[in-house]
């Protein structure tokens, strides 16, 4: 069965976005929200987030909402994985410039294992959650070399190699 990305959006949505007064209908019952507080996009064709398609997805979002940036990392092959954290630092900085041209404040970036498709684990880089996280949650290589490589990535990167994606938010002012 395969998740629809407004349930994915919806589910992510809900870790950054606190109840709000437009969500209570006349009577104080739960309504429907009257505007989108969070929107997330995926990055362009040239590895970085379409400038435009970040500036109207931003034109949707109500003030104070959160705009994403996620990025992938790809399953398959070792190499390819490797490669793609390897370029992960400067597809995030590419991600945070998209972000700030379009005038968004910078909200953090957050770890998702195993994947954006069906999200089990979602932290903030940097964290005290994200030493948890990394330790207790995540797998990790048993072998002394392959902890080793892994140990590296993770000094490189700023997460762990076994994430299947990155999201960098920002939030409207």
């Amino acid at each position: 069965m395969r998740i629809s990305s407004m349930v994915l959006q919806d589910s992510i949505a809900g870790l950054f976005v606190d109840a709000h007064p437009s969500d209570q209908g006349v009577d104080g019952q739960a309504g429907r929200p009257q505007g989108v507080r969070f929107a997330m996009i995926g990055e362009g064709t040239r590895g970085t987030p379409d400038p435009e398609r970040c500036c109207e997805a931003l034109s949707l979002l109500e003030p104070g909402g959160y705009i994403a940036v996620a990025l992938e990392l790809p399953d398959g092959s070792r190499s390819r994985r490797i490669a793609a954290i390897l370029n992960l630092p400067s597809r995030i900085a590419a991600a945070e410039r998209a972000l700030a041209r379009c005038g968004v404040e910078p909200a953090g970036r957050y770890g998702v294992a195993p994947d954006l498709r069906a999200p089990t684990i979602l932290y903030q880089l940097g964290s005290a959650a994200a030493r948890y996280g990394e330790e207790h949650l995540l797998l990790g290589p048993r072998p002394w070399l392959s902890s080793a490589l892994c140990a590296i990535l993770r000094l490189w990167s700023g997460c762990a190699p076994s994430l299947g994606a990155v999201l960098v938010v920002g939030r409207r002012p």
